[in-house]
């Protein structure tokens, strides 16, 4: 699911040696964070073979009895805790959780734009399997933010009419969102 929400902007990263997640390869660490905040935000085909097989199966009308669509992206708060700059997780940078929550939002407006298209209604959840971290030294003096800038990336992508859920750890369904 990191893959799929970094795409193209991958050429950032390289594979972390000594653990899990991405580090921002020497040098690109300003380009990187300008990427994700403002830059086209799609996903693609290399990386998101799913969703773009789920939307031809739409069009081609798999799903006569539907009576809603589901997308599902990686959350602001699990994408920052695996993207690193000098040893040091997004998360606990607000520009850089600044940065990557703009683009689980506006990758998600993107995903939910297309499902839109089929005039029914469209839920988005958001993966979060690191929000169990959050009661976790070091991560616990980070919560608030972090909650924070999931709590905003669930109000933009409500008032753009989409129903948000979110999953935490283990997959489990933690909350669907209501609308406001």
């Amino acid at each position: 699911m990191i893959e799929q929400a970094l795409g193209s902007r991958q050429e950032f990263f390289v594979q972390r040696a000594g653990g899990y997640g991405y580090q921002v390869k020497p040098g690109q660490l300003r380009a990187c964070l300008e990427e994700l905040s403002t830059g086209t935000a799609t996903l693609n085909q290399q990386c998101a073979s799913g969703f773009f097989a789920f939307e031809r199966a739409c069009a081609s009308h798999v799903f006569p009895r539907a009576q809603a669509l589901k997308g599902q992206l990686v959350g602001p708060i699990t994408l920052a805790c695996s993207l690193f700059a000098e040893e040091r997780a997004f998360l606990f940078e607000e520009s850089h959780l600044d940065a990557v929550s703009r683009l689980v939002e506006h990758l998600a407006l993107w995903q939910m734009y297309l499902l839109q298209q089929w005039k029914l209604p469209v839920i988005c959840f958001l993966d979060e399997p690191c929000l169990a971290l959050l009661t976790r030294e070091p991560f616990q003096q980070e919560a608030g933010r972090a909650i924070q800038a999931l709590r905003k990336v669930i109000a933009t992508m409500q008032a753009a009419g989409i129903l948000v859920g979110n999953t935490g750890p283990h997959g489990f369904c933690l909350r669907v969102f209501a609308y406001q």
